[in-house]
């Protein structure tokens, strides 16, 4: 949303854009978002505007441009296409992307994607969400046609990052099965960790047919299940 306009008058024409420019002194009326990077508060164009141009008020065109002073990936990181892209390859990996942060298609930016805007913030949940769907579909394929629930598919998700893509086949095929007692009777599979500090956990529903949850289990949470009756092995 625009502020409001100044005023117009034959003197003083102004062109509203991202920011609002005065052809007749060859800047803009209000200050840069990029300041601290530019450090030109109301420069329009690169001071060129025969060669150059700033259609949106954010930043010169075209970034290669030797007159455009601001580097091409901090201009990427701060357009709208930038912040969609950080936004969603942050939501895509559940946060756990800190090196995509500031994607640039070309060198390493100065300055930090916008994670307050609403692009970044709809950016993330749609990452999110392509995510989950994903690995709802890989997991259907991958565990012999077994439902997995939306809940279950980001913890999975969590896993993967962690150990790698398949993990949860490898539980479910190499690990021990117990019923729970204290939950429903729900299913859990434990597999020991490769570092030999707990284990990874696969939980099914009572059928067996649907993953309903996952995670990780610390060795004496197991065991005092077992030695207490709670966690009961499948023959």
């Amino acid at each position: 949303m625009h502020p409001a306009s100044p005023a117009l008058t034959p003197e003083r024409p102004v062109v509203t854009l991202a920011r609002y420019y005065d052809p007749s002194t060859g800047q803009f009326l209000t200050i840069d978002p990029m300041v601290a990077v530019t450090g030109q508060p109301y420069s329009y164009a690169g001071d060129s505007p025969v060669n150059n141009a700033d259609p949106t008020g954010l930043f010169c065109w075209p970034p290669w441009s030797s007159s455009c002073n601001v580097p091409i990936a901090d201009q990427f990181v701060s357009s709208d296409l930038g912040q969609f892209l950080n936004g969603w390859a942050n939501g895509a990996t559940f946060g756990g992307a800190s090196a995509i942060d500031n994607l640039t298609p070309k060198g390493a930016a100065n300055v930090a994607a916008d994670q307050c805007t609403r692009l970044y913030q709809g950016a993330e949940w749609a990452g999110r969400l392509t995510t989950v769907a994903l690995t709802l579909g890989s997991l259907a394929a991958a565990s012999g046609g077994l439902d997995v629930v939306p809940g279950a598919a980001s913890k999975i998700a969590s896993l993967t990052s962690r150990y790698g893509e398949g993990i949860e086949d490898q539980v479910l095929a190499n690990g021990t099965r117990y019923v729970d007692t204290a939950n429903s009777g729900n299913i859990n599979v434990f597999m020991p960790r490769p570092d030999g500090s707990g284990f990874i956990r696969v939980t099914l529903d009572p059928t067996g047919q649907r993953i309903i949850s996952a995670g990780l289990n610390t060795e004496g949470k197991v065991t005092n299940g077992i030695a207490n009756g709670r966690f009961v092995p499948l023959p």
